[in-house]
């Protein structure tokens, strides 16, 4: 997020921002980028960042980001961690607030 200076926004979404996970559930996230050059080059700069997470990422270019379909599908229970690009798609997670590995 440093290098995109705040202009990012990371959206949780399935089970973990809905409350109903499990102790083998894994963090569904949606990066939004403003633009990205190498998509599989940003992705491992993300899961480095999360390393020893259970991660799925989704990453977008706001160019193409749209929510339609499944994508707003997903987002029905979505927290937004950090909304840089102000999407306003979710609500806001509490400052300092800890989201939890397992149940």
């Amino acid at each position: 997020m440093e290098r995109c200076r705040g202009r990012v926004s990371a959206l949780l979404f399935g089970s973990r921002a809905a409350g109903r996970h499990g102790a083998a559930s894994d963090f569904d996230i949606i990066v939004v980028l403003p633009r990205y050059e190498d998509y599989f080059g940003e992705a491992a700069e993300i899961g480095r960042m999360c390393r020893g997470v259970p991660l799925d990422l989704l990453l977008y270019s706001l160019g193409v980001f749209a929510i339609d379909g499944v994508v707003a599908k997903m987002l029905e229970n979505c927290l937004a961690l950090f909304d840089g690009l102000g999407l306003g798609v979710c609500r806001q997670a509490e400052p300092g607030g800890t989201i939890q590995r397992s149940t």
